[in-house]
């Protein structure tokens, strides 16, 4: 029973889950027309935490018991300072257990920790699973974020399917309106390879003051495309004419998720990642900022992950 209480408090304390955004959000994202039509049959309420009962109205039993196991474990000392040894062991079972993993994985272990952790985590290894909690959340007057977990690439065919995923997705999270608007995460590093997010922090060093992705003045108001006379710089200059193809190729991806977003009315927060260390990605985003925000913000930059000196350097190359 004290398990139960300190739970309970630690719900009653918080202010706002992470992965939910407040509906006081929606108003400025979302035009009136819509929450007008949305909330003649679903009302929009006001999240109160006050009464911590009233969190816990939209959820399963099995879903409560679930989610205070998993705050209480994750709470213990020893199993935080211990994780390491932890994953070794885990790593160690893996590499013995290898020859029978096909086995071992679908038929013992995913039915158990599916249910058990990884849906207290995740919300959907499809669309069908995510458009689920999306209207599960709505019911309990609360938005969704989503993010894909995409890691780097060293393929361009890499790419291309994390583009069409990431689409996918957003037309997937669209396609029954909200009040709270759509907004999800993407990570630039997903449609561009690894190789060229090396070279590119070499090419912008040589030529700063007329950033090869971020001078997009000229281009066409929709698209992301790099000026002739940058394409004809970038193949004199040595050792960065082998990532032409490979600039183009990603920016065209890059292009394709921005527009899509400003057709659906998706918010896309870009989870910069290394940019401290890697101006590449701070360019590539300044750029779809540039691109997709013309008659409102539909880009943004996840707060963790500041865009650095981006002011500097939009005032460098006269967009500002």
């Amino acid at each position: 029973m004290s398990f139960l209480k300190l739970s309970a408090r630690h719900f009653r304390q918080q202010k706002y889950i992470s992965t939910v955004l407040p509906r006081q959000q929606k108003a400025v994202l979302i035009n009136q027309e819509t929450v007008a039509e949305d909330t003649a049959t679903s009302p929009v309420v006001d999240l109160d935490f006050t009464d911590h009962k009233q969190a816990f109205k939209e959820k399963s039993l099995w879903e409560i018991v679930r989610a205070l196991t998993v705050f209480r474990v994750c709470s213990n000392r020893t199993f935080v300072s211990r994780s390491a040894e932890s994953i070794e062991q885990q790593l160690f079972c893996y590499r013995y257990l290898k020859g029978h993993r096909e086995f071992w994985v679908k038929d013992c272990l995913l039915p158990f920790v599916k249910p058990l952790f990884y849906d207290q985590f995740v919300g959907g290894v499809t669309i069908a699973d995510v458009r689920y909690n999306i209207d599960k959340l709505a019911k309990a007057n609360s938005g969704t974020f989503v993010l894909m977990v995409m890691e780097a690439i060293d393929e361009v065919e890499e790419a291309n399917g994390n583009a069409k995923n990431i689409i996918k997705m957003m037309e997937g999270i669209t396609e029954k309106k909200t009040p709270y608007g759509s907004y999800m995460q993407i990570r630039i590093s997903a449609m561009f390879t690894s190789h060229l997010l090396k070279s590119c922090p070499y090419c912008l060093m040589k030529r700063e003051r007329k950033l090869f992705i971020v001078q997009l003045s000229t281009c066409a108001p929709t698209t992301l495309a790099v000026p002739v006379d940058t394409l004809r710089w970038l193949a004199e200059t040595p050792g960065a004419s082998g990532i032409v193809p490979e600039l183009l190729s990603g920016l065209i991806l890059l292009s394709e998720v921005g527009q899509k977003a400003v057709a659906t009315d998706t918010v896309l927060m870009v989870d910069a990642e290394y940019t401290n260390t890697n101006p590449a990605l701070t360019a590539l985003a300044m750029a779809l900022s540039l691109v997709c925000n013309k008659s409102k913000a539909i880009v943004w930059n996840t707060t963790q992950c500041y865009l650095k000196k981006s002011l500097r350097t939009c005032s460098g190359n006269s967009i500002c």
